[in-house]
């Protein structure tokens, strides 16, 4: 039973040191980046996006989450977290926000998701279904950009369309 409390409150410190570093790096990107802070703004919706002033505190919970969880959870959680990335730039383009950096920034992040998604899958040696989640994850994905991908100007399409290159290898090593 102390042996168990001992663990606990190690995980816990351990957790908000994770927490406190996070924050710190936002707060540092947010101070290097000022022009990128300006348009940032503060509101309360029903989901904050990358625009919002409170998202790095998200991501931060977001990235405790993951780091705690189990190797196999891992796998899922990257996933979940790869939709959300591509639905929030869904949401930032239908918003009309003048930041196209910001919305491919976002999807880089969606698709990097899916990239350690993959490599953590392969190196458990996952289940064929959850190979199979990931591929039709993967899939979603790839037709998602693509729909996207005209929404861009020229610079930025070409990085949505190599987002898309990378994900169709990346679906070939699941299959």
């Amino acid at each position: 039973m102390k042996t168990r409390f001992l663990l606990s409150t190690f995980a816990l410190l351990v957790a908000g040191g994770i927490l406190a570093l996070s924050l710190m790096k936002a707060q540092n990107a947010f101070a290097e980046n000022q022009a990128a802070t300006a348009r940032k703004q503060l509101y309360f919706g029903k989901e904050i996006l990358p625009d919002n002033v409170l998202y790095p505190v998200i991501m931060a919970m977001d990235r405790v989450q993951l780091e705690t969880a189990p190797d196999y959870e891992r796998v899922f959680i990257q996933m979940e977290y790869a939709n959300r990335r591509l639905e929030y730039s869904e949401d930032l383009l239908i918003q009309k926000n003048d930041d196209e950096s910001l919305i491919v920034s976002t999807l880089t992040k969606a698709e990097a998701y899916l990239q350690n998604a993959t490599q953590e899958s392969l190196k458990l040696n996952s289940p064929n279904s959850v190979k199979e989640s990931l591929a039709k994850t993967i899939e979603y994905h790839i037709s998602k950009l693509k729909e996207l991908a005209p929404k861009f100007t020229d610079s930025n399409r070409s990085l949505v369309d190599h987002l898309v290159e990378v994900d169709t290898a990346t679906l070939t090593l699941l299959k």
